[in-house]
């Protein structure tokens, strides 16, 4: 992490939703930052401790997943900009990272 923590100075994380996926291709691609979300406010973050966070889908959300495809999500904060004329970063892992804090999905449901 560089600069302050953005958890303590950017507000809420959150999550946006997009099925099939932001922008013109499942790619990560620049126009994707700023390509509409089906549904921008499915779900704010909680923090489990210092490397774990969850988030559990609302009905809006849940109601975008794609069942049979490809569904993507992108984090926010709620402040996007603390206006101190520094850069925060913080660091997420990628599926593929060899660090070990890879993230998850978890699924969970009930039978009716």
């Amino acid at each position: 992490m560089v600069g302050s923590d953005p958890l303590l100075t950017m507000g809420t994380l959150r999550t946006a939703i997009r099925k099939p996926y932001f922008g013109s291709s499942p790619s990560l691609a620049q126009e994707d930052f700023n390509a509409a979300a089906s549904d921008r406010s499915v779900r704010n973050f909680s923090q489990i401790n210092t490397y774990w966070y969850s988030a559990t889908l609302n009905s809006s959300g849940l109601a975008y997943v794609n069942k049979t495809g490809l569904t993507q999500f992108r984090l926010y904060f709620s402040t996007p900009d603390n206006a101190n004329g520094v850069s925060d970063y913080m660091k997420f892992s990628s599926g593929n990272s060899s660090a070990g804090y890879q993230p998850q999905l978890l699924i969970m449901y009930i039978l009716p």
